[in-house]
């Protein structure tokens, strides 16, 4: 579980009624992160009770199941002098223009923390979402009771009431976060195995089970898979579960049997093991069909790199020059020459210049073929893997290595989707 702490960041149109110490806003005087009693909001009897409602900042990149909301305040009353009094706080979430309190706290002279658990919405008996998060408005009622009157030395009745006091002010989101996983399924899988992740991203396996034989499922939000096993050598399939729907689109072997899938959004849904299938069966499938493709791209280097390196050495003997020369072909026929000269004179003979020509075409193709790509999510990439990466733009077609990637969630677009750091293999 996760806590996610919210803190007030203004005024709500709802009403701020209560008394503040100093300043303009309510919300200020109650919103620190580190507690102090220098400023606070506050009722006393002559005004009590007053109901003061708070603005909270949205929720960023938090998901998962909320657990529960908590309101928290600490607060405490004065008592008038050698008078009687009380005070009495009570919390609040304002949800559809309707105030839902607590039972009420009584208030001490000592300043005390208090608190109170909605574990589901109130308005709607249902568990909390975060968009109802984004949108709650809590807040806490004040008052305050009682007197204490005396004369003074011109015998002025004086009159000194109770006050009660909030310091400090917040909420907090209870909740268990959504988890970002990668599952391989186990390869090589016998009549006696089966697995069944229950996940919460997609992922992707692929494994050959027998000589003929292959599967890779994506598997998508809250799904949980078991793959189909002892199947005959014959059999190949392809099932596959995209994001927030399950799909499954295996061979078709013949037409005496037939499986429904399921297709559509879901929340959870489980998929059972398959056994002996052979090659009398069937499926009636639904598809949806996913594809990745780059939605954005980028080179770290504008210039092209090099493709022909010619070095220059001399003869300790004769001290005439050697030199040595290699180029990549494909290259220059597609975009032209792109050369680079060095002179070294240890270098003694042709056949060490163009050894050293090789490395140096080597090394700036390293040096220079870098990109950064984005794509939607491709469940079976994995680090150090070379794909290959066409580009229209400019026309040229070339392999690079995954050297990085990073997998998350555009919450402007609701999409998921892969950053991949290339480089040249």
């Amino acid at each position: 579980m996760a806590i996610l702490i919210l803190r007030p960041n203004g005024d709500n149109s709802a009403g701020c009624n209560q008394q503040r110490s100093s300043g303009s806003y309510n919300y200020a005087c109650v919103d620190e992160a580190v507690y102090d009693n220098t400023d606070y909001n506050c009722v006393s009897t002559t005004i009590s009770p007053r109901r003061d409602h708070y603005d909270l900042p949205n929720h960023s990149s938090e998901s998962g199941i909320i657990n529960k909301v908590t309101v928290k305040a600490t607060a405490a009353y004065t008592p008038p002098g050698s008078g009687s009094g009380s005070g009495t706080l009570t919390l609040s979430v304002r949800v559809n223009s309707t105030d839902y309190d607590d039972s009420g706290h009584s208030l001490s002279a000592s300043q005390v923390e208090y608190s109170h658990d909605w574990p589901v919405n109130p308005a709607t008996g249902n568990a909390w979402t975060w968009a109802e998060i984004d949108a709650l408005i809590p807040g806490d009622n004040l008052e305050a009771s009682g007197y204490y009157q005396y004369y003074d030395e011109k015998n002025n009745v004086v009159t000194v009431y109770t006050y009660s006091y909030d310091y400090q002010f917040y909420v907090e989101v209870d909740f268990t976060p959504s988890s970002n996983v990668n599952i391989d399924a186990p390869c090589a899988a016998s009549s006696s195995q089966a697995f069944a992740p229950s996940i919460t991203v997609e992922v992707s396996a692929s494994c050959a089970a027998s000589s003929s034989q292959a599967y890779a499922p994506l598997v998508g939000q809250g799904i949980a898979v078991s793959p189909p096993v002892a199947t005959s050598s014959s059999q190949s399939y392809a099932p596959v579960i995209s994001f927030g729907c399950v799909i499954s689109v295996p061979t078709a072997l013949s037409v005496s049997q037939a499986y429904p899938v399921l297709a559509g959004p879901v929340t959870s849904v489980d998929i059972l093991s398959l056994c002996a299938i052979s090659t009398s069966q069937a499926y009636k499938v639904s598809t949806t069909v996913l594809f990745h493709v780059i939605l954005e791209g980028s080179y770290e280097v504008e210039s092209q790199e090099i493709n022909r390196a010619f070095v220059v050495g001399q003869d300790a003997t004769t001290g005439f020059d050697v030199s040595g020369s290699v180029i990549s072909q494909g290259e220059v026929d597609l975009v032209g020459e792109r050369l680079e000269v060095q002179h070294d004179t240890s270098i003694g003979s042709a056949a060490v210049a163009a050894s050293v020509a090789a490395a140096v075409l080597a090394h700036a193709r390293l040096e220079g073929k870098k990109a950064a790509i984005t794509i939607s999510p491709h469940c079976g990439l994995e680090l150090w893997d070379v794909v290959n990466i066409v580009d229209d733009g400019c026309n040229q077609l070339s392999n690079y290595r995954v050297t990085g990637y990073i997998f998350e969630y555009d919450l402007k677009n609701a999409s998921y989707q892969h950053q991949i750091d290339l480089m040249a293999p």
